[in-house]
């Protein structure tokens, strides 16, 4: 059997994010808030409600990611397409895309900077 490593540092933050949630919760609850209940089965508590918790995270976050993954791929075609329809019109206007030439065809001179400090411009 072959374990994938690379996984565990977001599993290990997924779970630490929500055992400090059902913690707070549980320490929060009441009767379990009460100080007449031990820390450390408090702590057991929260630990397996995260347990219990975490794989159905784990696994909706999956197929949130892998909507994620379709919508920016759907959003990255709308942008292509809204491109290409922009070329199309310039194209259809007679308007060179990329085109940086005077209307004479004489190529744009460079811009000159003002003098600074009273010196000569360069």
């Amino acid at each position: 059997m072959r374990v994938d490593i690379s996984l565990l540092p977001a599993l290990a933050a997924t779970f630490m994010l929500v055992f400090a949630r059902v913690g707070a919760m549980v320490m929060l609850l009441p009767g379990f808030g009460e100080s007449n209940i031990p820390v450390r089965i408090k702590l057991a508590i929260a630990l397996l409600l995260t347990l219990i918790i975490l794989p159905l995270f784990v696994a909706r976050r999956a197929r949130d990611r892998r909507k994620l993954r379709e919508l920016l791929a759907a959003d990255a075609a709308a942008e292509q397409a809204e491109r290409e329809s922009v070329l199309a019109m310039l194209l259809q206007l007679g308007i060179e895309p990329h085109d940086r030439g005077t209307p004479s065809g004489a190529p744009i001179p460079p811009p000159t900077r003002p003098p600074v400090n009273g010196g000569e411009a360069t």
